[in-house]
């Protein structure tokens, strides 16, 4: 099957349970999906990312990842001959990401220095360039998919296959605690900002209290509603959401930079305004502008 790469998920037919192996299954592509999502919606590309399960054998899994042209934003391209760059950039930000989580001494610098030159031909093709804050976001995104590595440990173990080649992603990876050499002279600095949104709802947590996905123009937000009476008339089916819809809220945003630059940021919607209702043309139009 022909893939931009291959992602193994191995397992003891003995021992490991259904539910844990499709659990891990699902938060390793909700993870991979998340972190294509960031990349294709802040920059408006022209791919969307496709995962296909080739089969289910006896013990392993193999989900086949590959970008697939979805629609091409002419007014945010100089060119129409960009699927090939996008299609490079998007397979080599995941494989830097499963180099990160396999390498032991590949730190969080070496990956967002990497990530920076991945970034740059696509920089240079946008008439807008890239968000100042693309790169460290992306490191934040790692960290999602981090957190999933350390999850799965003990059900099952995950390997990445490209060209050959395999990483075995290593489930104990701390992204913190990867973060390189730290500079003496530099204190971690955390900035609290509380803003106020008008979000357009990608993705509901509709059961649980967990991360929601958002976009604020064409900015991918990931945040968790920390408004608990809202979130229970919601949960109750007293608020209902419709595709298009908009979340007006207040959001508290936890911004961690280092030598003045962004490394990371953590948002919760604390409190829900109103919902807005609009149709799911409108919202596509603002995504577009």
């Amino acid at each position: 099957m022909e893939s931009d790469f291959e992602l193994r998920i191995e397992f003891d037919p003995t021992s490991a349970s259904a539910t844990n192996v499709l659990s891990a299954l699902t938060s390793v592509t909700a993870s991979f999906e998340h972190l294509d999502a960031y990349i294709s919606g802040t920059l408006n590309g022209p791919l969307a990312l496709t995962l296909t399960i080739d089969r289910v054998e006896q013990g392993s899994i193999r989900l086949f990842l590959k970008n697939a042209l979805s629609s091409t934003n002419d007014d945010a391209i100089r060119d129409k001959g960009l699927s090939a760059i996008w299609r490079e950039a998007l397979v080599e930000f995941k494989w830097l990401a499963l180099k990160f989580l396999s390498e032991e001494g590949y730190s969080k610098r070496d990956l967002l220095a990497d990530a920076e030159k991945v970034a740059a031909p696509l920089s240079a093709r946008l008439v807008d360039g890239l968000p100042d804050d693309f790169v460290p976001n992306f490191g934040t995104q790692v960290r999602r998919l981090a957190t999933t590595a350390r999850q799965i440990e003990g059900t099952a173990k995950l390997i990445a296959v490209r060209d050959g080649g395999q990483l075995p992603i290593v489930p104990s990876v701390d992204f913190d605690q990867r973060a390189g050499e730290p500079d003496p002279s530099v204190a971690p600095d955390t900035e609290q900002v509380r803003s106020q949104w008008r979000l357009v709802i990608k993705k509901p947590d509709l059961i649980g209290r967990s991360q929601w996905e958002f976009r604020l123009g064409r900015r991918p937000i990931f945040a968790a509603v920390r408004d608990r009476q809202w979130l229970s008339r919601f949960h109750a089916g007293e608020i209902v959401l419709r595709p298009g819809d908009m979340l007006d809220c207040v959001a508290e945003s936890t911004i961690f930079k280092e030598n003045g630059v962004t490394i990371d940021e953590k948002h919760e919607i604390i409190q829900v305004i109103s919902i807005k209702h609009t149709s799911p043309d409108s919202i596509q139009d603002m995504l577009i502008e």
